[in-house]
């Protein structure tokens, strides 16, 4: 489980990774066909993860939660391997539905590789 102090879930926190805001505060995005990590840096010490799991995804919340637990479970495994301190959003798209859970694992280290966040 994901502890409190490394959740993204204050609205203005949330806001802070989509318009103008993002680039003007030095944020980065990388995409693959079933996520996209948009990555500011650290607000604070700890590193913060948000996850958005649209209903475009799926109407069923059943099936948007279980991803959301795959991402969860997923990011605490990396949390205290990060490199430095930075927020991340994690947005699924449409490709994910069709991925099974060691397939989002894959796709999501190799992101963080990409981005210099692992190792």
């Amino acid at each position: 489980m994901l502890p409190k102090e490394n959740r993204i879930s204050k609205k203005r926190d949330i806001d802070s990774f989509f318009g103008l805001g993002f680039k003007k505060a030095r944020g980065f995005s990388f995409s693959s066909k079933a996520l996209l990590v948009k990555v500011l840096p650290g607000q604070t010490a700890k590193v913060r993860c948000g996850f958005i799991i649209s209903t475009k995804i799926d109407k069923r919340a059943v099936v948007r939660n279980r991803i959301k637990r795959w991402l969860r479970a997923l990011m605490s495994d990396h949390i205290n391997t990060m490199i430095k301190p930075v927020d991340l959003m994690v947005v699924t798209m449409a490709g994910i539905k069709k991925m099974e859970f060691p397939e989002v694992k894959t796709d999501l280290e190799r992101i963080l590789r990409v981005l210099k966040l692992i190792k």
